[in-house]
């Protein structure tokens, strides 16, 4: 049996003991405190600090603990075990208020907070052992101690059956010094009424502060699976990893929209450089260029389409063969941008890439490829100066300081040695990331480097960049100094992608063990973790997990990458359930709510829209409370048109004239319309707004919005916490409801009251909504418009709150107790 199991036998039973006896205090601190303070909260001897002294109304006295550390410290005030009748405050957290105060744990608290104002400590804790009280000691934020409020657990028998995670998670070692105490004491200000987001006030996750087990042991093997490391894989394992095809879904029926296919924005004529025709012909000419012509290639794509992936997929695998020739005349010379630092000029970035690759390769071979492209210059010192030497070793040390000085130079060396070869040998230089810089300026700045020094050098030339950066400088001379032929990245299946990198990361941690303390105390082994990666991945891809993973990152692979990170890392609570169900041979499905929750929220406790991949659709962003939810009302309208099999798009311009129909300005639908493009709800060719774009389109992320996520409890309770509450009623009522929340220690009734918050909140986004869609109705603007998205859904809503509740009971219904 391990530690953990010994050690909670052990406090349970010496717990008993000392209540029979009816121990005093000195022997609870010894025998019972002293255990859980070092064994099951992890403090270290050498941070506590015991009977120390302090001197409080001229008098001497001492605080029985202090846990102290560099950067935060608590007064833990020990009892016998036999104080604190709890009387009416047995809740999880409990208001410091008078009559609280009063009691017999109130009492103690009062004692303790002031040995921890008298040693300048703000955190506090009173305990018999049993009972663990923490309270705010002191604030610093103009709340009074009276409106502040302390958590209780109430019993070790509740800690360890049921609350251990969360009781470890606030005050074991590695959570305080993470700032659990801050986070749940601190966590709300209730006088700050202007500032009417439920996430500055309460947070709906704030049990959930350690990483996954799973991902503890293996966080680098899932960070090199699941990132762009994989792009420095062999060749072999990179052609196993690889996705060559795009994916084609024309019409989802799950939500009943058309899915429309972002158009190429290049005028001419384009390669679908993910089709194996188009693929193979880009392919065949850069590597058949017999006559050594200069060529030059803009390929474009979405966000996180895969851009940089394909092009390590040409070098990797399509060119390999010519790039692996002992006597290549083949050269191809990636430089990224990513790399670059501001205070290097970009030229001086690309002459030192370029010179790297000539030490590298064979272009710095002295006999194939130095001599020569010095031959006319050391022939004319023969012919001339050094005609007068007749000591041949003389003669070789003039000309190797000619070479020497311009190789310190760098650029006159570089020079001679690519001009030599640029009508011999096919050289590419690859330029990727331009626009990972964010300044336009610094973008037209690199590019005019590029191209300066591709043409000087007589270089092939290729460029990646996003849609939306192309667009930008397609009329400028950048673009036309050359005559590009283009090709187009579109992003292959994310599901396809996903379940590569989960064989991958198998592979990775095939015959690696760990082991991990499950949510129950109990200890847990893993001979194999790649058995463990079986269960994920057929948990994420084998179910609708990874189908929200797909529609969440609407193509942007990147994006889709980081979601599942975050799914591992936080997306699942019961591992060890779904572990030893998995070693059994049967199916355990993780929970999709709570992989929805991890990529709504990522490594954060409480949704805000500045940080999540998902944006919040119920808040425009506008601070006009009739205009609060026009994002939804637009998207919406959308949807509903993308519902017909013949739509291509609606129009930009018939967008504002309904919008101005009813009252809404141009300047405000435009600013929403950029907003929903932004956050990948509707795209255009470029994704901006602007005069000349006609048409928008919803991705499948907006189609699932508006008819599946809506009415998702998981979606509408973290997106709520980020939403402006405008009406004063529901504002009081979310705030009270979310007390009771946090007071509740039933898990069903805690998610009884959860689902009555939601019900609340619908009601104010409803009532918020209403004015569009009256107006709307009112103007008889067309059927998309108008249609009652809240009251069309409301049933649907109320059966997802049955099965909630009905999922509580079946879950949590066997105990009467939490």
């Amino acid at each position: 049996m391990d530690d953990l199991d010994t050690t909670k036998q052990n406090i349970f039973s010496t717990a008993k003991l000392l209540k029979e006896n009816n121990s005093n205090e000195a022997e609870t601190r010894f025998k019972l405190i002293d255990i859980i303070l070092k064994e099951v909260l992890d403090w270290k001897t050498e941070d506590i600090e015991v009977e120390k002294h302090l001197r409080e109304d001229n008098n001497s006295t001492f605080a029985d603990y202090v846990l102290k550390t560099a950067n935060t410290a608590i007064v833990v005030e020990a009892k016998r075990i036999s104080n604190f009748s709890l009387g009416d405050y047995n809740q999880r957290k409990i208001l410091l208020g008078k009559s609280f105060l009063e009691t017999e744990l109130g009492k103690a608290v009062v004692q303790a907070r002031d040995y921890a104002r008298g040693l300048g400590i703000d955190f506090a804790c009173v305990t018999n052992g049993l009972l663990w009280f923490v309270f705010p000691a002191q604030r610093h934020d103009q709340v009074s101690f009276n409106e502040s409020s302390g958590i209780l657990f109430s019993s070790l028998e509740e800690i360890f059956s049921t609350y251990y995670s969360e009781f470890t998670a606030l005050i074991n070692r590695a959570s305080v010094l993470a700032g659990s105490l801050e986070l749940h004491l601190y966590g709300r200000a209730e006088n700050q009424i202007d500032q009417r987001h439920l996430k500055n006030f309460f947070s709906p996750y704030s049990n959930i502060s350690k990483d996954n087990p799973i991902y503890e042991n293996l966080s680098s093997q899932i960070a090199t699976a699941f990132s762009e490391k994989v792009l420095s894989l062999d060749p072999d394992e990179f052609s196993r990893l690889y996705v060559p095809n795009a994916q084609n879904i024309k019409f989802d029926s799950k939500i009943r929209m058309t899915v429309s296919k972002r158009d190429t924005v290049v005028a001419k004529k384009t390669n679908r450089l993910m089709r194996d025709t188009d693929r193979d012909r880009f392919v065949e000419k850069v590597s058949d260029n017999k006559n050594f012509s200069k060529l030059a290639f803009i390929i474009v794509g979405t966000v996180g389409s895969g851009k940089t992936t394909f092009l390590h997929y040409l070098e990797k695998i399509k060119l390999q063969d010519l790039l692996s020739s002992p006597d290549n005349n083949f050269h191809w010379i990636r430089i990224d941008f990513l790399e670059s630092t501001q205070d290097v000029p970009y030229t001086s970035f690309i002459y030192e890439h370029l010179f790297r690759y000539i030490q590298a390769s064979n272009l710095g071979d002295k006999e194939k490829s130095i001599s020569p492209a010095y031959a006319s210059e050391i022939e004319s010192l023969l012919r001339g100066p050094l005609a007068f030497l007749s000591d041949e070793k003389e003669k070789n040390r003039e000309i190797s300081n000619l070479i020497l000085k311009d190789y310190n130079e760098k650029s006159p060396y570089i020079e001679k040695i690519f001009r030599y070869h640029s009508d011999k040998s096919n050289i590419y230089i690859i330029v990727d990331n331009i626009d990972q810089i964010e300044s336009d300026i610094k973008q037209g700045e690199l590019f005019s480097a590029t191209l300066s020094i591709a043409r000087k050098l007589n270089l092939n030339l290729i460029v990646c960049l996003r849609q939306s950066t192309y667009i930008r400088n397609r009329n400028s001379p950048l673009i036309n100094a050359y005559d590009y032929e283009y090709g187009q990245i579109d992003p292959p299946s994310v599901l396809a992608v996903l379940s590569k990198r989960f064989d991958l990361l198998s592979s990775i941690v095939q015959g690696m063990s760990f082991n991990f303390t499950a949510e129950n105390g109990a200890r847990f082994i893993v001979d194999d973790a790649s058995e463990v990666i079986g269960q994920l991945k057929e948990s994420v891809l084998g179910n609708e997990v990874g189908g929200q993973i797909e529609v969440l990152a609407s193509e942007d692979l990147r994006l889709a990458l980081r979601m599942t990170r975050d799914f591992l890392e936080k997306g699942y609570s019961n591992t060890s359930q779904g572990i030893q169900s998995y070693a059994k041979g049967n199916k355990y499905i993780l929970p999709k709510h709570e992989a929805l929750r991890a990529i709504i929220v990522g490594n954060h406790t409480v949704y805000d829209e500045s940080y999540s991949a998902v944006g919040n659709i119920f808040d425009s962003k506008l601070s006009i409370h009739n205009l609060q939810l026009l994002k939804l009302f637009i998207l919406n309208a959308c949807v509903n048109r993308a519902t017909l099999s013949s739509f291509e798009g609606i129009d930009g311009d018939e967008i504002i004239e309904h919008l101005k129909n009813i009252g809404v300005a141009k300047k405000y639908t435009k600013q929403v319309l950029k907003v929903l493009c932004e956050q990948r709800y509707l795209f255009t060719p470029s994704h901006t707004v602007s005069e000349d774009i006609a048409m928008y389109a919803p991705s499948r992320l907006g189609g699932y919005v508006v008819r599946e996520l809506l009415v998702d409890f998981t979606f509408l309770e973290n997106l709520m916490f980020d939403t402006y509450i405008s009406d004063d009623e529901t504002w009081q009522n979310l705030k009270e409801i979310s007390h009771k929340i946090e007071s509740e220690k039933n898990i069903i009734r805690k998610i009884e009251i959860r689902v009555e918050r939601i019900q609340f909140f619908w009601k104010y986004l409803t009532k918020s909504y209403s004015p569009l869609l009256n107006e709307s109705l009112k103007r008889t603007l067309p059927s998309e418009w108008c249609n009652d998205l809240f009251g069309d859904n409301t049933v649907t809503l109320e059966n997802t709150f049955s099965r909630v509740k009905g999922s509580a009971k079946r879950n949590y219904g066997k105990s009467k107790k939490p």
